[in-house]
């Protein structure tokens, strides 16, 4: 996975609850700030974040369809989505979490509050990349060989089974070809 500078998204329609909330989170990450749910997905499309401060009422579409729209897109890779509403009901609450948020947080807000829980949703997304950027590492040394840095003998045998997996399904015809080296020994030992 490339390098990847944090960044919070907070969608907010009204201004001055944006801008409290940005204050709030600013020195934690850079922010972004969305004033409808359409325009929170469209960035989404286009960037990466860490964390989405996301209110249930917007002008267009609301909040808990642009959280279900973000897991649904992003899967395991979504966001951390923190609602934060007036809303103040068990049952939009229930909703918000069953739909991939992972807090809900009620209006006025408590600025220290907002700021514990980001900072450590921001913690867990840093835990996240380096978890893929160590699995990635695995995967390599389980399938190329150090020395000759060429694919080893197991992950020839699961690309060969694929191969012909795909040739089978297909029905199209295949062949492999086996190459043998005369007096490796000598040319291992030279190179």
């Amino acid at each position: 996975m490339p390098d990847h500078d944090e960044c919070i998204l907070i969608v907010e329609d009204s201004e001055f609850n944006a801008q409290v909330l940005a204050k709030t989170v600013s020195q934690l990450a850079p922010v972004i700030v969305a004033a409808s749910g359409n325009e929170a997905l469209d960035l989404m499309r286009t960037r990466v974040f860490d964390v989405v401060l996301l209110d249930i009422t917007l002008p267009d579409i609301d909040g808990f369809e642009v959280c279900r729209k973000i897991v649904e897109a992003q899967g395991p890779d979504a966001p951390s989505i923190i609602f934060v509403t007036s809303k103040d009901n068990v049952e939009d609450e229930e909703k918000g979490l069953s739909l991939g948020a992972v807090d809900y947080l009620y209006k006025p807000v408590v600025g220290s509050i907002v700021q514990a829980k980001v900072k450590n949703y921001l913690s867990h997304s840093r835990a996240r990349r380096d978890l893929i950027d160590k699995n990635a590492e695995l995967n390599e040394l389980a399938t190329i060989d150090s020395l000759t840095e060429t694919y080893n003998r197991r992950h020839f045998y699961e690309l060969v089974d694929k191969e012909i997996s795909r040739a089978t399904r297909y029905d199209q015809d295949y062949a492999v070809i086996a190459l043998d080296l005369d007096h490796f020994k000598s040319i291992n030992d030279t190179h």
